[in-house]
């Protein structure tokens, strides 16, 4: 049985929602701000594992804190994530650049997690149900999860946010580690597995895996391309017009929420940066 938590992000539906497996597993757990709602969810049970794609504040913020309540929860997480488990600080200290004085607001923060709860994973590991799948692009450190048995594939941001019932796909292109060559070779690797279903942090589940993992390389194309070329400000008017072009209103507010426009011209400028 797969379920999503919706987290509702600063009360807003549909931005982010933790994954649940059987009622064993969570995959990204998302904010600290939020993970009371997770905590709210399970009741009295408790998960044994927590998988994170990457450990962003939006995906992983929440893992110390349920940790702090679920001891003897193990923590999967790709060997260059692990240490930021660990020891936050650096971690929160990078997310304090990309979203400044709404960082709290936002997010929340990040606790350490214990050592001994951590279990680094990576390609072609099998963990529980699923075979990893390393998937940088949005982060060198982003790991996939593939659940053998039904073909569902827990995408974390590799696939990019959609929120339902709109067909629109954008990649999130945040700072520092964007890289779109390698974010083709992820979409590419993922539908090489052939997944039936794609389950996606920002938002939900879309059986149209061919068609979405098109709409997700073209984005992510796209997003670099117009960042080259374009200033701050109006690559975050056209993301914001994109979106509303292709949402109703509180779907729009959903992809806002969840994608952050505003953050993500730095990530491709810095690409572009790196490249010269």
């Amino acid at each position: 049985m797969m379920q999503v938590i919706d987290l509702c992000q600063g009360g807003v539906e549909r931005a982010i929602g933790a994954w649940t497996v059987d009622d064993e597993i969570i995959v990204d757990p998302g904010p600290e701000a939020t993970a009371e709602r997770v905590l709210e969810a399970f009741a009295d049970r408790r998960p044994r594992a927590i998988a994170l794609t990457h450990i962003h504040l939006d995906h992983a913020g929440a893992t110390g804190t349920l940790v702090e309540r679920w001891p003897g929860c193990e923590v999967w997480v790709h060997e260059r994530g692990a240490p930021h488990l660990l020891a936050p600080e650096r971690l929160l200290s990078s997310a304090a650049r990309v979203y400044g004085d709404r960082l709290g607001a936002l997010f929340g923060g990040s606790r350490s997690v214990p050592a001994d709860a951590i279990r680094v994973v990576g390609q072609g590991d099998r963990v529980g149900p699923f075979e990893v799948i390393d998937a940088p692009g949005h982060a060198r450190h982003h790991v996939m999860y593939l659940h053998t048995a039904t073909g569902t594939a827990f995408t974390g941001d590799v696939a990019g946010v959609r929120v339902p019932p709109s067909p629109l796909v954008l990649a999130p292109t945040v700072a520092p580690e964007f890289d779109p060559d390698a974010w083709h070779h992820s979409i590419r690797r993922l539908s090489e597995c052939r997944p039936t279903r794609l389950a996606l942090t920002h938002y939900g589940a879309h059986d149209d895996v061919e068609r979405h993992l098109a709409a997700a390389a073209e984005s992510v194309t796209r997003w670099a391309e117009l960042g080259r070329g374009l200033g701050h400000e109006d690559f975050t008017r056209m993301m914001h017009r994109a979106i509303e072009e292709a949402a109703d209103g509180p779907t729009a507010e959903a992809y806002v929420t969840a994608i952050q426009p505003a953050v993500l011209w730095p990530g491709v400028r810095r690409y572009w940066d790196r490249r010269a």
